[in-house]
């Protein structure tokens, strides 16, 4: 079951999948290889400000609309960075992230079986 975009947000969580965890850990550990600190910020960012951004407002990403199916079942994108994207969809409670990537890379082929 999906929450409704007009329902309120209370209590709402950010849970990121086991896969959307390992994309951040792998962005993190890529960046950290040429700047400590940069990926500190990346990661600040990805996980940190993106939970309290999607739980103030769970519908601000844009809806999937060149993936029908996904669009379907709520899928959404939020870029909490320029060079980062981040899909998810909302439940009745929760957040969940569902894939982290980097933009610079062609995030359709998170889409092939």
């Amino acid at each position: 079951m999906t929450m409704e975009e007009n329902q309120s947000p209370e209590n709402l969580k950010v849970k990121f999948t086991p896969t959307a965890s390992q994309e951040v850990k792998d962005i993190i550990r890529q960046l950290a290889k040429e700047s400590p600190k940069a990926a500190q910020n990346v990661r600040e960012a990805l996980v940190t400000k993106t939970k309290q951004v999607l739980t103030l407002n769970p519908f601000l990403g844009r809806p999937l609309y060149e993936y029908p199916e996904y669009e379907k079942k709520g899928v959404r994108r939020y870029l909490p960075l320029a060079h980062y994207s981040i899909l998810y969809f909302v439940t009745n409670d929760t957040v969940e992230i569902w894939h982290v990537w980097d933009n610079r890379r062609n995030w359709t082929t998170l889409f092939e079986d």
